[in-house]
């Protein structure tokens, strides 16, 4: 029985990873798009509307909404959240296992920009961005003991064979 994250940039592949494990049968959710478990919030933690145009995230953050995700991680003895959020650090405590999915630049860019069921990260300074904020995002994963990162160039299948197998949950 565990409660395990998927964690990556946009881009790495995280809601891809979900989906497979939901075909095979898991409790898996995508945290972006479960509903009301993430919500865009100003920086007093306050629900705003999605504001058109790029987001300035000096003045917005993106949170899960502890409410939904507690019941989400009680839902079945081994529960798959895959997100990444403004405030991670306050809810790590509640994984058994952190996945970290990494890719490069190329990598990153290159599916951001082809994307087709999202847009976020197509505009160039959110693409700028999240550029920037990649390596510090895997430098707070790799601070902590219960993180693993995973090769986010290999399929999707891989990947999810990869976490499975670290979990015990397949051989």
């Amino acid at each position: 029985m565990g409660k395990y994250l998927i964690a990556g940039p946009p881009g790495s592949g995280k809601s891809s990873v979900i989906i497979e494990l939901k075909s095979r049968g898991f409790s898996a959710y995508d945290t972006d798009s479960h509903p009301g478990a993430t919500r865009l919030q100003d920086k007093n933690g306050n629900n705003v509307p999605w504001p058109s145009g790029t987001i300035d995230w000096e003045k917005y953050e993106w949170n899960w909404q502890s409410d939904v995700i507690n019941k989400l991680l009680i839902s079945s003895p081994d529960v798959f959240l895959g997100g990444i959020t403004t405030r991670n650090k306050e809810m790590y405590r509640l994984f058994d296992k952190i996945f970290v999915i990494s890719i490069n630049d190329e990598i990153q860019t290159q599916r951001l920009l082809g994307r087709k069921n999202k847009d976020y990260g197509k505009h160039p300074d959110q693409l700028a961005g999240e550029l920037i904020y990649r390596p510090k995002l895997y430098a707070e994963f790799a601070r902590l003991d219960n993180s693993s990162q995973i090769d986010g160039t290999l399929s999707i299948t891989k990947i999810t064979d990869k976490i499975l197998e670290e979990t015990g949950l397949i051989s």
